[in-house]
């Protein structure tokens, strides 16, 4: 997990806390080896846990309530933000440019958001570190109240959020336009996941994630958060293709156009690719 603090030159602008989720007494190499090297602003911290739960679902929750008690008690002081991510994805190029310049958007325009999106799975969430205690809470009534096999905790999330979004007034979820981070290997923790397609660095936002926590391009042509801001003053939106290299690889990927877009130059105004 990451701790931010873009804005504020009074506290250090980000924090990193790596959690050992192994059993007692099991080894974790990577884990071992990078705390010894003594890293700057990174803090390491093993969990201890004796035992786990059959579940994998109810465990991997049980894990994410650690990790945000963790998370108020150590820094709910010290940082603004809350970025969790997990061990088998990596930041693309720019992806650390990019998420603060989400962050500083997000707040422009939907100042009272209840989270931001900018990747798949239980990765690539800022939570404000005001609202960590609230999820916290939530997640903890869920273990109480659910019994046998629960739903994966990156659906509990987006539940989490949804509630606030739904609300009067609404909090806003925000997504990015762009993935910021890519999978190592294929594997997954949950079954059918590993099957999927998995979206490659700066593609855009979309697949396998809720109707509410997804980029709408359809909606948001022009821009790179959803939902978009309107326009001020008749001022364009800011788009910016943080991704230099793959740019022609995520165009790729853009949804198909209507049937009134039949030319490139359309398409590339409307963020969509005609199908052939």
């Amino acid at each position: 997990m990451f701790f931010f603090s873009p804005f504020d030159r009074d506290m250090d602008p980000v924090k990193v806390l790596v959690v050992d989720h192994n059993l007692q007494g099991s080894q974790n190499e990577p884990f071992v080896n990078l705390r010894k090297s003594n890293l700057p602003n990174v803090e390491f911290v093993s969990s201890m846990k004796t035992e786990s739960a059959s579940d994998k679902l109810r465990q991997q929750t049980i894990d994410v309530v650690f990790n945000l008690e963790l998370s108020i008690e150590k820094y709910s002081k010290t940082t603004s933000y809350l970025f969790i991510s997990e061990d088998d994805w990596y930041f693309c190029p720019n992806g650390m440019l990019a998420l603060q310049y989400l962050i500083a958007k997000a707040n422009k325009h939907f100042p009272t958001w209840i989270g931001l999106r900018c990747s798949y799975g239980l990765n690539g969430i800022v939570i404000k570190i005001e609202d960590v205690p609230s999820l916290t809470s939530f997640l903890k009534n869920k273990l109480k109240q659910t019994i046998g096999i629960m739903i994966a905790p990156d659906l509990l999330l987006f539940e989490w959020m949804n509630q606030y979004d739904q609300g009067t007034p609404p909090r806003r979820i925000v997504s990015f336009r762009y993935n910021l981070f890519e999978h190592l290997g294929a594997e997954s923790t949950f079954v059918g996941r590993s099957e999927r397609y998995t979206p490659k660095c700066y593609q855009v936002l979309y697949d396998w994630l809720q109707e509410g926590e997804r980029f709408h391009n359809e909606v948001c042509p022009r821009d790179d958060i959803s939902p978009c801001p309107p326009e001020i003053n008749g001022e364009q939106p800011m788009l910016i293709d943080w991704d230099m290299k793959s740019h022609e690889l995520h165009r790729d990927h853009f949804p198909y156009c209507d049937v009134s877009i039949n030319n490139e130059e359309d398409a590339k105004k409307n963020a969509c690719r005609i199908k052939k």
